[in-house]
């Protein structure tokens, strides 16, 4: 990749949330400098220093209005499908009901709950939830959330990172 430098930001930001002090990190610079070519370098190597799961998501410039927390239930289900077993949707059924609606590919209730409408939650209830669920998937293993285009990200988004990023409790993320 040619970036050792930044590799070894990553890498320390990656250390340091494997001893449970929380990280956000940014990559920032021109489009087509090679931000996620380093990313991908960086979930190479990281395995190799700590149990790892990580996840990622892009968000999208839309014309209109976007989903809200859309690049989140990308990412949950990215992150539920790779899983070797049902650990991602036992955490999200036990700390995020209100999120499973919005996943129906997880499970057939959440399918049904969806179409029936029967599902209510507030911004409130879901953004504490998804911060709940996140920190309970980061209890053993480092949990890495990769976002892409942040700067579209939609505002419920940019509240669940904010509050990831603000609590003071420690967590592998």
């Amino acid at each position: 990749v040619g970036r050792q430098p930044e590799m070894n930001r990553l890498l320390a930001a990656f250390d340091e949330a494997a001893a449970s002090h929380r990280q956000v990190v940014f990559v920032t610079g021109e489009a087509g400098i090679g931000k996620t070519s380093l990313c991908e370098a960086f979930l190479r190597v990281a395995p190799t220093r700590h149990a790892i799961r990580a996840t990622w998501a892009q968000c999208m410039r839309a014309p209109g209005p976007s989903e809200p927390y859309y690049p989140l239930l990308d990412l949950l289900t990215r992150l539920a499908r790779s899983a070797d077993d049902d650990t991602v949707a036992t955490i999200l059924s036990r700390h995020a009901p209100s999120w499973l609606p919005h996943l129906p590919a997880l499970s057939e209730e959440a399918a049904g709950a969806l179409a029936a409408g029967t599902h209510v939650s507030t911004a409130g209830r879901m953004l504490r939830e998804v911060v709940t669920a996140l920190e309970a998937l980061a209890e053993e293993t480092t949990l890495v959330v990769w976002i892409e285009d942040l700067q579209w990200a939609d505002a419920p988004t940019m509240d669940v990172l904010t509050s990831l990023g603000q609590r003071r409790d420690p967590a592998k993320i």
